[in-house]
C-alpha cells in the first residue's frame, strides 16, 4: 500500500511538472471536472510513471486514454493549464485523485479478501 502511494505520488508530481509547462494563456476547450478526474486516474493507473512522447507533453498512453474517452491532446493541455493557474483548484483535484484512490484499493483489497 505504501510502494503504492509512493507510485501515485511520484506520477503526480510528474504530471504537476507538465502541467506547469503547458500552462495555456488562451481558453481552450477544457475537460469536464469529473471527466477529467477519470482520465488522469485511468492515465496513473497505467503507468507509475508517464513516458512522455519527445514531440509532445502528452504521453502515448495518455493519448489513446484521451482518444478512447473522446477528448484531444489539446484538450487535456488546456486543463491541465486551467488547474495550473490556480493553486487551489490542483490541490482539490490532487486529493479527489487521492481519496479515489484509496476508495478503489481498499475495494480490490476486499474484494481478494474473499
Amino acid at each position: 500500500m505504501k510502494r503504492n502511494f509512493v507510485s501515485i505520488l511520484s506520477a503526480l508530481i510528474c504530471l504537476a511538472m507538465i502541467a506547469a509547462c503547458t500552462a495555456q494563456k488562451d481558453s481552450g476547450k477544457t475537460i469536464p471536472p469529473e471527466q477529467f478526474e477519470e482520465i488522469y486516474i485511468q492515465i496513473l493507473d497505467s503507468s507509475t510513471v508517464p513516458q512522455q512522447n519527445p514531440d509532445s507533453t502528452v504521453s502515448p498512453i495518455a493519448e489513446r486514454i484521451l482518444k478512447r474517452n473522446g477528448f484531444t491532446p489539446e484538450e487535456f493541455r488546456a486543463t491541465l493549464g486551467y488547474y495550473n493557474a490556480d493553486t487551489k483548484k490542483w490541490g482539490d483535484f490532487y486529493s479527489n485523485i487521492v481519496r479515489q484512490f484509496d476508495e478503489r484499493s481498499r475495494k480490490k483489497a476486499d474484494s481478494t479478501s474473499l
